[in-house]
């Protein structure tokens, strides 16, 4: 399932470290789902899900450093764990990925965020 497209109130703002945690450890070990369902619970802010920041707002910097990143990996930080928008949802976390960059036509370098 695609993530629902959401806007996060603050463009640019990285996840929490507690959360980040979380994600990083749920993806190198999947065994630990009920830890990570259960922690998720704790740390609680905001709808839980994945959002987008607004990439029309980033300052000319951040969308640089974004569109390096994007070029080199072909998706953002938070994609490349491939955690599902269902499993940020059931475990109440909320995530504010990259907002896709506006594409600019065929010489565009950036690509899409992958569900």
């Amino acid at each position: 399932m695609p993530p629902t497209i959401r806007r996060s109130h603050t463009p640019g703002q990285g996840i929490p470290v507690e959360t980040a945690w979380i994600l990083v450890r749920l993806r190198k070990n999947p065994a630990e789902a009920d830890y990570a369902l259960a922690r998720g619970r704790a740390v609680r802010s905001g709808t839980p899900g994945i959002h987008f920041d607004d990439w029309s707002s980033l300052p000319p910097r951040e969308k640089e450093r974004r569109s390096s990143w994007l070029r080199r990996h072909g998706r953002s930080p938070f994609q490349q764990l491939q955690i599902s928008e269902q499993f940020l949802v059931l475990a109440g976390i909320s995530v504010t990925d990259w907002g896709p960059p506006p594409t600019d036509g065929p010489s565009t370098t950036a690509t899409q965020p992958r569900a």
